[in-house]
């Protein structure tokens, strides 16, 4: 009644905006309004009412999402909800014409209301959705039942009320019959009423067989309309938080459960199956009576006609009955999981030793059989209404048998048609094969297929599932397609662990069909594992649930596994141990193979077996992110670990010829040649800003980069230099700003130098050389990090510098680079914003960079490479890792351990070479300064180094200076550092971080917080 109101308020609603509210009338749109919230509101607390299990009686679910609702597009419905939430602020689109009349009437009290109630209503439907989606839609279909049961109880009481009536009848004709019977004289006419009496009385017998079926099925909707309402009420108790309550609702849902599988399916499957209908008597002959005997047989066919759809009836509510328990026993189980999904299986483990588990796992072994028998009970009834209904019923049995064995014939096709194909594109790769030998793409086609040839028959036997799945072309053999599904795994399973045995095996042809035989013994143990795992899986999911008897066989399959691995690895301890000295050999194996050797026996080889795949699945990993900084991280510090103990003699670089080590100067670059462009294309972006200002599209006049030392900033601003001064009429002048400028007076006369006043004047001013210049200048100021010192007084020449370069200049452009962590403190001390727009930071380079730069510069000399010591100590045996990966590993490792620095790296690559003949070096692995010990160090030291590597390079007086500390702690601790090669001094006797050290002490001094930024 109250759906019936709701449709007719929709309906309603419907008409007023179509007639009314498309002219937004303020009269028809308040009428629509209030309706429209009405109804909202009223839809809103019903789904809350639901949710709290408050009430949940005059809920319907197809209501809220209709009856063709299917689960499995439960997350699209989710997102359309959402939009309507987010793009259309909760108001979906039946009452956007209303929101929008809303709107033009200025009803913003209104509207608010409207979206709020709406938006809580559109909320409240996705936590519905996700709940019926937790319980495997056992809320919706518990629902529906629950709906369908008046109906279905409705109709048979008029039936059995009609059919009472019609007996009533007839047992007043039968009384007539049989007395006029009595009376006649005439034996002929005595007997053709005898005949219609006996018609009558079988007539009865059927219409009682109806009344009595109705009964039961009566009996049994009062059961299961019982069961849906306390279903109803468990599910929405599912949500409470308190443990004690989930446990005493989930035992109170058991009881439930136990109850509907053992009397339901007991009364089903124990009483007496069929129907006992009564003898119809022979047609009668009209030669042998004189009268018309036509009436008489045309109620015999009557008759007849009745029992046949007495017989369907029967039939069909038996199906109905087996339906209803089905869907009910389903969200049942589905409810049971759920509820015992939050408990846990510690509810199960914890009555382990008493005797309520061995009672739990009987109720639940007791029922298993019964959704499964429920299937073939009702084929049998089926089968039994055909065989009774005669001619007509070995017609449709024989259409589903002619059904059947199409299904048949089309396996039998797409078998061969999948065989058909292996065998075509066996031919067609052959064919490219013999033409294509030395093609790349097609030996790596070729290659694949042969790994997956086996099983490509089951690959397109599941494509063909699937596609039928979606289709939904399987429905009502969901479980044997899920079972061929299973089993077609398990094939996949079976080749892909022959191909793995295979894999780290050393086949020949003497050893090969031993190795068959054992393969396929270990791969058929798993193969049954897989099999009896997933076939009990779906049958005790479909019968019992995800709950006592699927917890303990996961746990028991799963201890079973172990304990085969185990055994099964044993058998192949050799295999695995040849194969990852050949494939993984280096450091890693070795001191793998020290520590398995403390290990039990019987567990080495399944050590080695996870050593092998950890170290297979880390290959994949990186070879499908080799692209991604972190990959390249774990793929270099993996390489590291391999070649730890291939390095260069100490000394080993005084063997490198004077003319080599010219190519690897680790200053600037001189020649346009061996320039190197960043990854970032920082050059380009750069030049773009500084032909802005140039082409007067923009005012900016200053730039700001800053980087690492080493890093490339001189060699990034000459670059830039050199092209703005070949491509556009400008002037370009280069300093470096000489150290340390701290005070005005001497930062004006740098200026007034640049711009060629070697004598200056008493008043500085920058228009005065702006005016002179006849065309636009770039001013590029290197090492600008020179013009401060910490201590009192010692920003004054960089109060000046800033201040000149912010007036408005037109023909000077300011191009600066700074130290980073120089320009990290002024930054945060003074503010980047304040004085510079234009800030970019020069970051390390990726290893294809420093490839190009070592390789650019490598290739000028005579010399070769060799990567074979590095090669040996991985023991590589596969064509792939010589030499093409050796040497991409070894750069990505460089790369590593420069921190992407160019200066860095050019210093490591030297450290890595050694001498082996007139024209060829080793490669080694790059030499680290050993940091071991840093954090035992006096905090005054860590406190000179941040200053130094603050201001870049200090002297000795001005690190006491800013330090404040000491004379004698500063000589100290500069003594220290120097030692420990973390400073190098200059011909300028300043002392500045050393290159081979300087990332290793920025990490320390970041994380004792001595300096900040990244």
């Amino acid at each position: 009644m109250k759906v019936f109101i709701i449709l007719l308020l929709l309906s309603l609603l419907t008409n007023i905006e179509t007639e009314a509210v498309a002219n937004c009338s303020k009269d028809a749109v308040l009428k629509k309004y209030e309706a429209s919230l009405s109804l909202i509101v009223t839809q809103n607390d019903k789904i809350k009412d639901f949710l709290t299990h408050t009430k949940t009686e005059s809920f319907s679910y197809s209501q809220f999402f209709g009856h063709d609702f299917d689960l499995s597009k439960t997350a699209d419905k989710i997102v359309t909800i959402n939009d309507v939430i987010n793009k259309d602020n909760g108001i979906p689109s039946e009452y956007q014409g209303l929101k929008n009349c809303l709107v033009l009437l200025k009803m913003e009290k209104r509207l608010s209301l409207l979206t709020s109630i709406s938006t809580e209503l559109q909320r409240n439907k996705i936590i519905l959705l996700q709940r019926n989606e937790a319980l495997r839609d056992s809320l919706r279909t518990n629902q529906l039942a629950k709906n369908e049961l008046p109906a279905l109880r409705d109709q048979i009481e008029k039936e059995s009320v009609d059919t009472k009536n019609l007996r009533e009848r007839l047992e007043n004709n039968l009384i007539k019959s049989e007395t006029k019977a009595n009376k006649e004289k005439d034996n002929q006419k005595k007997l053709l009423l005898n005949y219609e009496s006996e018609l009558t009385k079988t007539k009865i017998e059927l219409l009682n067989l109806r009344i009595k079926s109705n009964e039961e099925l009566q009996i049994k909707i009062s059961t299961f309309e019982s069961a849906t309402a306390e279903l109803a009420s468990l599910s929405t108790r599912l949500n409470l938080k308190n443990e004690k309550n989930i446990i005493e609702n989930f035992e109170e849902l058991e009881k439930l459960w136990l109850k509907l599988s053992k009397e339901n399916y007991s009364q089903l499957f124990h009483k007496r199956v069929g129907l006992n209908l009564p003898y119809i008597p022979a047609a009668l002959s009209e030669a042998n009576f004189s009268t018309d005997v036509k009436g008489l047989n045309l109620q015999r066919e009557e008759l007849n006609k009745l029992r046949i759809e007495i017989v369907k009836e029967y039939s069909n509510k038996k199906n109905q009955e087996i339906k209803l328990l089905n869907q009910i026993i389903s969200s049942s189980n589905y409810l049971r999981s759920a509820y015992f999904k939050e408990i846990g299986g510690s509810y199960l483990y914890k009555k382990m030793l008493s005797l309520k588990f061995f009672t739990l796992l009987r109720g639940e072994i007791l029922s298993s059989p019964h959704r499964i028998l429920s299937y073939f009970y009702s084929k049998y009834l089926f089968i039994s209404e055909k065989l009774s209904l005669g001619k007509e019923g070995y017609v449709d049995i024989s259409l589903k048998v002619g059904f059947f064995a199409l299904l048949f014939f089309v396996f039998v096709t797409l078998r061969m048609l999948f065989s058909k194909f292996n065998h075509f594109i066996d031919q067609v790769l052959g064919k490219f094969a013999s033409h294509s030998r030395t093609n790349i793409l097609v030996r790596k086609i070729i290659l694949f297929w042969n790994k997956i040839r086996d099983n490509s028959v089951s690959f397109l036997w599941l494509l063909t599932l699937s596609v039928g799945q979606y289709f939904d072309l399987f429905e009502g053999f969901y479980l044997v397609v899920e079972v061929f599904q299973v089993y077609l795994f398990s094939k996949v399973l079976k080749s892909l662990l022959t191909l793995f045995l295979g894999s780290v095996s050393r086949l020949d042809v003497s050893s090969f069909s031993q190795f068959k035989i054992k393969a396929n013994e270990t791969s058929d143990v798993f193969k049954n594992i897989f099999l009896f795992y997933f076939f009990t899986m779906i049958v005790l999911e479909a019968s019992v649930g995800r709950v006592y008897l699927y917890t303990l066989t996961n746990s028991i399959v799963f201890l079973y596994s172990i304990y085969k691995v185990i055994i099964e690895s044993s058998r192949w301890e050799d295999e695995f141990t040849r194969f990852a000295e050949k494939k993984f050999s280096g450091a890693i194996v070795e001191k793998f193979t020290i520590a398995v050797k403390y290990t039990p026996k019987s567990l080495r080889a399944l050590l080695t077996l996870l050593f092998i795949l950890v170290l297979m699945i880390f290959d994949i990993f990186i070879s499908l992110t080799e692209n991604f900084e972190l990959s390249k991280k774990i793929s270099a510090n993996l390489f590291k670990k391999q070649i730890e103990n291939v390095e260069a003699e100490d000394g080993s670089d005084t063997q490198i010829p004077a003319d080599y080590l010219e190519h690897f100067s680790l200053y600037s670059l001189n020649e346009e040649a061996e320039y190197v462009m960043s990854s970032n294309n920082i050059e380009q972006t750069i030049s773009n800003e500084i032909k802005e200002w140039i082409d007067l599209k923009s005012d900016e006049h200053s730039l700001v980069v800053y980087g690492d030392k080493g890093v490339g900033k001189t060699t990034t601003l000459k670059k830039v230099s050199s092209d703005l001064a070949s491509t556009e009429d400008v002037d370009i002048k280069y300093v470096k700003l000489p150290s340390k400028i701290v005070d005005k007076k001497t930062i004006h006369k740098f200026i007034e130098s640049i711009f060629g006043d070697e004598e200056g004047s008493e008043s500085f001013d920058i228009y005065k050389y702006d005016r002179k210049l006849e065309k636009k200048t770039v001013v590029v100021v290197d090492e600008a990090q020179n013009i401060f010192l910490t201590h009192t007084g010692g920003f004054e020449a960089y109060y000046a510098l800033v201040n000149v370069i912010n007036l408005n200049t037109e023909n000077i452009f300011w191009l600066m680079s700074f130290n980073k962590y120089s320009w990290l403190y002024l930054d945060r001390a003074f503010g980047r914003t304040q004085y510079f727009r234009n800030v970019f930071e020069i970051k390390g380079w990726n290893d294809i960079k420093i490839k190009e730069l070592i390789m650019k510069r490598h290739t000028k000399t005579s010399f070769r490479l060799s990567y074979d010591l590095l090669i040996s100590a991985t023991r590589s045996q596969d064509e792939i890792d010589r030499y093409a990966s050796i040497e991409s590993k070894f750069f990505k490792l460089l790369w590593e351990l420069s921190s992407g620095n160019p200066r860095t790296a050019i210093f490591l690559w030297i450290s890595a070479l050694s001498r082996k003949n007139r024209s060829v070096f080793n490669v080694n692995i790059p030499k680290e300064i050993d940091l071991h010990g840093i954090e035992k160090l006096p905090d005054d030291l860590m406190f000179v180094i941040a200053h130094v590597l603050k201001h870049e390079n200090l002297s000795s007086s001005e690190i006491e200076s800013t330090t404040n500390l000491s004379k004698g702690l500063v000589r100290n601790s500069i003594k220290l550092a120097l030692e420990k090669k973390f400073f190098f001094k200059d011909e300028r006797n300043r002392y500045m971080i050393d290159i081979s050290t300087q990332y290793g002490i920025i990490r320390y001094l970041r994380v004792k917080n001595f300096i900040y930024g990244n």
